[in-house]
C-alpha cells in the first residue's frame, strides 16, 4: 500500500495523493499499538503490540522516512511534513526496540542537519524534543546539534514556559521562586530595544502553538517579566507598555488575570489620568478590555466624576466579553455616585434583554462568592423592579447563579409577591410545551433555602397555590411542579428541620383544603414521592376530612414512574407491602368501598409480579 501510494504521489507532483501518503504514513511510524475486545458483561481485554525490529519492518520504515523527507522539497507540502514530525515525536518510541530507533535516527538526523532552520523556534522545539527521545533511548548523536538548535527565542521560552517535570520535583512555591529569580537575572540589563525584541520572540512562541500544558502559564510569565521591570526601572516600564499597547496587545495579555497587576503598577507610577491616556491613545483590538481592567484597578481615592462618566460610557458601548468580570469593584465608585450599582445594572439589563449572554455579568449580583450579593437588598431597596429583571435575566444565562438563594431571599424580603412571580417566570421560560405542566425534570434547582425562612408557611403556600392555578390551565403528565420544592438537598441536621416543616405544611393543607379533590391530588403527588413509611399518616388525615371514594381515587398512591436495575420483582414487592399496609386505614364500614378499590390495586400489583417472574425466568 505504501509503495503504491508513493508511486501515485509522483514524488509530490500529485498534491492530493502526496497528502494522503503523509496521512497514511504517520500511523505506520508508531511503535506501540493496542486493541480491545469485550470480556464478559463488565470487562474488556486490552491487547498491546510492540513493533518488532524485523527486516521487513525496518525496510518499510526506511522507505516511509525517505518518502516523507522527499516531499519536504515541495514547498506546499512542508507544513504537512512538519506536522507529521511534530505528531511523531509525541509517541516517544513506547516500549520500542533500540534497533528501530537507531535506524530512524539514521534517516531523521541528516534531514534535521540539512533542512531545518536553527533560527526557527518551532524547528528548535521539534529538534530538541526528538533529541530528548534519543537520549532516553541512549542513542548517540552529534551533541553540537543540541546547542545549534537553541535560538534566542528557544532560550527565552526555556525561561518563560513551565517545565512540568521540574515543577513536580520542586513543588509549586519553590519552582515559582526559581522562575522569578531567573527572570530577574535574565532581564535586568534589558533596554527598550531589548523589550521590543522580547515581544517579537514571545509572539513567535505563542504562534508556534506547542504543548498547551506548557503554554498555560506563558502569559503570566510575560506579565511577571514586566512587573519585575516596574519594580526596578519604573520609567522604562511605562515606555515599554506604551510601545506594547501601540503595537496592539499582540500577546492578548488583557485576557489573563494577572493583567490587573500591570495596570495597578501603571497607575501607581504615573497616575490615573496618564494611565487612561496610555491605554486609549492607540486603536487596537483589546483596547476596551484594557480600559475595563483600568476601571477594576482604580483605587477609590482616585475616582472622579469624569471616571464615572467614562465607566458608564464603557458599559454602554463595549461589546460582549470586553466588560469587567464581576461587579464588586463598583463599590469603590460609590464615593462619587451612590447609585453606581443601579446605573450599571440598568445598562446590563437593557443589553441582556437583547442578548441573553449579558446575563453572565448580572449573575454576579447573586453569586454567593461575591461581596455584592451580600448587600443587594440594601443597594436595590428603591429599585426592586430592576433587581427582579436582573435576576430573571441572570437565570437565562446560568441555571444556578443563586444556588443558595441569597438573591431570591433578598428580593422576597423586598417584595412578598416575588415567589409567585418567580413561578410564573419559570413556567413561561422552562416549560417544554406551552400547554404542558412542569415537573422536577424541568428544574434541578435547590429550594431548601425557602423552607429555612421565618415566613416559610406563607411563602410556600403562595407558591403551591400559584402552581395549582397554572396547572389547571395545562395538561398534566402525572407530575406536579410542586414536587420540585419538596426535594431536600441540605445536610442531615438542616434536612431534618426541613422535613418536619414540609410534613407540617402538607398536614395543614390537608386540614384546610381536604374537601378540594383537585388541590389534594396536587398535594399527594408530593406525598407519593416520600418514603413508604412517611405516606400513610397523610392518607389517614385526608380520610378524616374527606370520605368520598371518588375524591380518594384522585389521590396518587405512587409516583408516576419508577425504575430498577435487574429484576423488577423486589421493587414491586415493596410496592405490594406498602399497599397492604394502607388496608388498615379502611377497617370501618364507611370505608368498605375504599378497601375494595385498594384490594383491586393490590391484585394488579400481584399480577404484575407474576408477569415479571415469568420474564425473569425466560431471561435466565
Amino acid at each position: 500500500m505504501i509503495d503504491e501510494l508513493w508511486r501515485q504521489a509522483e514524488k509530490g507532483k500529485q498534491a492530493l495523493l502526496s497528502k494522503v501518503f503523509l496521512v497514511v504514513a504517520e500511523p505506520f511510524l508508531h511503535t506501540h499499538h493496542h486493541t480491545t475486545e469485550p470480556k464478559g458483561n463488565h470487562a474488556i481485554t486490552i491487547f498491546n503490540f510492540h513493533l518488532p525490529p524485523t527486516k521487513p519492518v525496518l525496510e518499510l520504515r526506511k522507505a516511509i522516512w525517505q518518502g516523507i523527507f522527499s516531499l519536504y522539497q515541495v514547498q506546499d507540502l512542508r507544513a504537512g511534513v512538519l506536522k507529521l514530525l511534530q505528531s511523531h515525536r509525541s509517541f516517544e518510541y513506547h516500549s520500542c526496540d533500540k534497533q528501530i530507533v537507531e535506524q530512524d535516527a539514521a534517516e531523521v538526523l541528516p534531514f534535521i542537519v540539512s533542512e531545518l532552520n536553527p533560527g526557527s523556534y518551532s524547528h528548535c522545539v521539534l529538534v530538541q524534543d526528538y533529541l530528548d527521545s534519543l537520549s532516553r533511548k541512549k542513542i548517540a548523536f552529534d551533541n553540537s546539534l543540541e546547542q545549534r538548535f537553541k535560538s534566542e527565542t528557544y532560550r527565552l521560552a526555556e525561561i518563560l514556559l513551565d517545565d512540568w517535570a521540574e515543577r513536580s520535583e520542586l513543588g509549586w512555591e519553590q519552582y515559582q521562586q526559581q522562575k522569578r529569580q531567573q527572570i530577574k537575572e535574565s532581564f535586568g540589563a534589558y533596554g527598550l530595544e531589548d523589550y521590543k525584541r522580547f515581544f517579537e520572540c514571545c509572539i513567535e512562541i505563542q504562534n508556534a502553538q506547542t504543548n498547551r500544558r506548557e503554554m498555560y502559564a506563558f502569559p503570566g510569565q510575560v506579565i511577571e517579566v514586566l512587573l519585575n521591570l516596574a519594580d526596578n526601572k519604573p520609567s522604562l516600564f511605562v515606555e515599554v507598555l506604551e510601545y506594547y499597547f501601540g503595537e496592539g496587545d499582540l500577546l492578548n495579555l488583557a485576557d489573563h488575570y494577572p493583567s490587573g497587576n500591570l495596570i495597578a503598577k501603571l497607575i501607581e507610577i504615573c497616575g490615573a489620568n496618564l494611565t487612561y491616556q496610555i491605554l486609549t491613545q492607540s486603536d487596537y483590538g483589546l483596547r476596551e478590555k484594557w480600559v475595563s481592567v483600568f476601571f477594576v484597578c482604580l483605587p477609590s481615592e482616585l475616582v472622579t466624576a469624569e471616571h464615572i462618566s467614562q465607566l458608564y460610557s464603557l458599559y454602554r458601548t463595549v461589546e460582549l466579553g470586553q466588560l469587567p468580570q464581576g461587579l464588586d469593584f463598583l463599590a469603590r465608585y460609590q464615593v462619587v455616585d451612590a447609585d453606581v450599582f443601579i446605573e450599571i445594572t440598568s445598562i446590563l439589563v437593557e443589553k441582556a434583554e437583547i442578548d441573553s449572554r449579558y446575563g453572565f455579568y448580572l449573575a454576579d449580583l447573586f453569586n454567593e462568592h461575591s461581596e455584592t450579593s451580600a448587600k443587594v437588598k440594601e443597594l436595590f431597596a428603591r429599585r426592586v423592579d430592576l433587581l427582579k429583571q436582573a435576576y430573571f435575566l441572570s437565570l437565562k444565562h446560568d441555571r444556578f447563579p443563586d444556588y443558595k438563594g441569597n438573591g431570591f431571599n433578598a428580593i422576597l424580603d423586598l417584595d412578598r409577591d416575588f415567589a409567585c412571580e418567580y413561578v410564573e417566570w419559570v413556567y413561561d421560560n422552562k416549560s417544554r410545551h406551552d400547554q404542558m405542566t412542569l415537573s422536577h425534570y424541568d428544574d434541578e434547582r435547590n429550594y431548601d433555602f425557602l423552607w429555612l425562612r421565618n415566613d416559610w408557611i406563607k411563602v410556600m403556600g403562595a407558591i403551591v397555590w400559584r402552581i395549582f392555578d397554572l396547572e389547571k390551565e395545562r395538561h398534566s403528565l402525572g407530575h406536579s411542579y410542586t414536587e420540585v420544592f419538596f426535594i431536600r438537598r441540605a445536610d442531615e441536621q438542616t434536612g431534618n428541620d426541613i422535613m418536619e416543616r414540609q410534613e407540617q405544611f402538607i398536614s395543614e393543607q390537608i386540614r384546610s383544603h381536604g374537601e378540594n379533590p383537585e388541590f389534594m391530588s396536587s398535594i399527594f403527588q408530593v406525598v407519593a414521592n416520600f418514603s413508604y413509611d412517611r405516606r400513610p399518616p397523610f392518607f389517614r388525615l385526608f380520610l378524616d376530612r374527606n370520605k368520598r371514594l371518588d375524591d380518594f381515587k384522585m389521590l396518587p398512591l405512587e409516583p408516576g414512574a419508577f425504575s430498577c436495575t435487574g429484576s423488577a420483582v423486589p421493587v414491586l414487592q415493596k410496592k405490594l407491602e406498602y399497599f397492604e399496609s394502607l388496608l388498615t386505614l379502611f377497617n370501618s364500614a364507611e370505608f368498605l368501598r375504599h378497601k375494595q378499590y385498594l384490594e383491586q390495586r393490590i391484585q394488579g400489583v400481584q399480577d404484575w409480579i407474576e408477569e415479571e417472574k415469568k420474564r425473569d425466568f425466560m431471561r435466565d
